[in-house]
């Protein structure tokens, strides 16, 4: 499987929009096919280096100078960017609230007591801990499951899905072409967005704590703190143990001992203003613990994030040839770059004249350019479809693989239309990005019966019947007489049902 192109976050996000409007507007209502082409030429102009990166180059630039046309044009799409970039105030906005959220938690209460096992300095603690085993264990238990659909963490990171698309003006197209972007970005810089409200939740933890001691030394200066503490459950000897497994390291760092258990009784509180001692060295202790099991380890948590989202936002990874749009961009490019769209065919049941092959060939290399690598395959008997993809298993060299059917064949369900959703599940399965399509050759059921009266509603009956069958297997489809005096428009024809190509249908239009 192809691995994909990485590209700067913001060419990645363009580019994604662009993919989205050039995959859903068949008709070129929001891109015209001059614009196309302009941007195309413009983004070979702006090729350099190797084949791989003239590639990324040439996809980066096409997708800046399209995006730039929707952006002008269309002020949804400009909201669209806009809101799908990480939104930096809320990178400085929550540290600096969750620093006065902690400065002012000791004010709450009014108070001048330091309850010692009380929220909010064993409360934090006791939280921060939980999170660190929490990060150890989480991806654990996620391993192998399906992931795709996100966490809340991403959720926070991709304003766009959040805002939604329901104020977006432009019609249903429109409207389209911003939720597959939504959804397409969102996936795409997941990961990413996941690191950077990871950041910002850790700095969030750590400014907290840091906020909660200033705020607690701050107050000290004009109030006397007493410590103390107070339990239904809980004697002396016990909180001297739970207290010194707490701040034990913190009484060595600091050389504060802590009491012994005569000295932790003497601080039960006796009444409402009595009782406790001094809190200057347990606010001490509790500010070098809260310094060392939060925000340290909360802020190396945050400058890990913050320096994977640095170097992710560099290398945002876009779909590479196993996506059949860029396949089909690379082809267009194909002068520069060496990248053809190839077309394998494999008859069905029918072995097609030397006529038919070679008018085939051509009219395939007129269709997809003339660098295109063009393979027909020997035919595949009739009931063999099954043993052929267990023998063969297909490369995904080829951009399109079409099966050929004969006209002269009755359609049928479980052998005609099981070959082509085997390719196409193949293909799927591989993610390979092969576009699977069915041709059907005309030529011997005219050769048969020409000249016999009613012979054009006969063939328009039996290729409706085709069709539709072939619409019931999700394949592309299209009907032509292979012969050296080929129809002119007939590549064009080829272009629009293998590619989707709009122009092709719109040329077609006009002859």
């Amino acid at each position: 499987m192809a691995k994909g192109f990485a590209l700067r976050e913001d060419d990645a996000r363009r580019l994604w929009l662009v993919r989205a409007v050039e995959t859903r507007d068949q008709t070129e209502q929001l891109l015209t096919r001059e614009d196309r082409e302009q941007a195309e030429h413009h983004a070979r102009q702006a090729v350099t280096g190797t084949k791989k990166r003239a590639q990324r180059e040439f996809l980066a630039a096409r997708s800046r100078f399209a995006s730039a046309r929707l952006e002008t044009r269309h002020p949804a799409f400009a909201r669209a960017i806009r809101h799908s970039r990480w939104p930096r105030w809320l990178s400085v906005g929550l540290p600096a609230l969750a620093f006065i959220a902690g400065a002012l938690s000791n004010e709450l209460d009014g108070g001048s007591r330091l309850e010692l096992l009380a929220f909010p300095l064993l409360g934090i603690i006791v939280w921060n801990v939980a999170v660190y085993l929490w990060t150890l264990v989480a991806p654990l238990i996620r391993r192998g499951k399906d992931t795709t659909g996100g966490t809340w963490l991403r959720r926070l990171g991709n304003p766009l899905s959040m805002l939604g698309t329901g104020g977006a003006s432009g019609g249903p197209l429109t409207q389209e072409v911003l939720s597959g972007f939504a959804s397409d970005w969102a996936q795409a810089s997941g990961k990413l967005q996941t690191q950077r409200a990871s950041t910002v939740l850790h700095l969030s933890a750590a400014l907290f704590a840091l906020g909660l001691v200033a705020g607690i030394f701050l107050r000290a200066l004009t109030v006397e703190y007493r410590a103390g503490w107070e339990s239904t459950f809980l004697g002396a000897g016990q909180v001297e143990a739970l207290l010194s497994l707490v701040l034990g390291p913190a009484s060595a760092l600091t050389g504060i001992a802590i009491p012994d258990t005569q000295g932790i009784a003497s601080l039960r509180w006796s009444g409402a203003d009595t009782g406790g001692a001094n809190a200057g060295p347990w606010i001490i202790l509790w500010t070098a613990t809260v310094t060392g099991l939060v925000a340290v380890p909360r802020l190396l948590l945050a400058g890990w994030n913050a320096a994977r989202a640095a170097a992710g936002s560099a290398r945002v990874k876009v779909p590479g040839r196993e996506d059949f749009y860029i396949r089909r961009l690379l082809r267009e490019y194909g002068g520069a770059s060496g990248e053809a769209g190839g077309v394998r065919v494999t008859p069905y049941a029918y072995t097609p004249t030397d006529e038919a092959r070679l008018a085939l060939t051509t009219t395939l290399r007129d269709a997809m350019g003339e660098t295109a690598p063009i393979k027909i395959d020997p035919p595949v008997p009739y009931g063999g479809e099954e043993d052929w993809m267990n023998r063969t298993q297909p490369p995904g060299e080829a951009d399109i693989h079409c099966v050929l059917f004969s006209l002269s064949a009755t359609p049928e369900e479980e052998n005609h239309a099981t070959f082509v959703r085997l390719l196409r599940d193949y293909y799927d399965l591989m993610g390979q990005g092969v576009r699977v399509a069915a041709l059907l050759d005309e030529t011997p059921f005219r050769t048969h019966f020409a000249g016999q009266a009613g012979l054009d509603a006969r063939i328009e009956g039996r290729v409706e019947t085709w069709a539709k069958m072939m619409r019931g297997a999700s394949a592309p489809f299209l009907s032509l007489s292979l012969t050296p005096e080929t129809e002119p428009e007939l590549a064009e024809r080829i272009e629009s049902v293998l590619l989707g190509d709009s122009l092709s249908l719109k040329r077609a239009a006009q002859k």
